[in-house]
């Protein structure tokens, strides 16, 4: 199947938004650590830049103004299982993947797993 029409597109391209940064649920959290969401949102990028014409500028999204989201990602790391468990390394690739399109740094990774 795919999926090529600027409004399928669109409306992909939103549900994976609201799972990843405003859905709060178990099934979320696993979606939001997970690649392949990352994925399909690079591919839709993709497809709206080369398929469409429009530019998306994910590469300018900064978290330092979405304290909401922040919180939102935290609370669904700690909610995956045996997160207290895993190593600092690990929980930073899940912060990371979870955060993702968003550019975060070191300091505000270590920051987010201090709290």
């Amino acid at each position: 199947m795919n999926i090529d029409k600027l409004h399928e597109l669109i409306v992909l391209n939103k549900a994976l938004w609201h799972v990843k940064f405003k859905s709060s649920d178990d099934d979320s959290a696993f979606l939001s650590n997970s690649p392949i969401t990352n994925e399909l949102l690079d591919r839709i990028k993709k497809s709206f830049i080369e398929e469409h014409g429009i530019t998306i500028k994910d590469d300018q999204l900064k978290l330092k103004d979405h304290k909401e989201i922040k919180v939102l990602v935290l609370k669904k790391a700690r909610s995956l299982h045996n997160w207290e468990n895993f190593s600092v390394d690990i929980k930073k690739e899940s912060i990371l993947t979870m955060l993702y399109p968003y550019q975060i740094s070191e300091a505000e990774i270590e920051e987010l797993l201090n709290l």
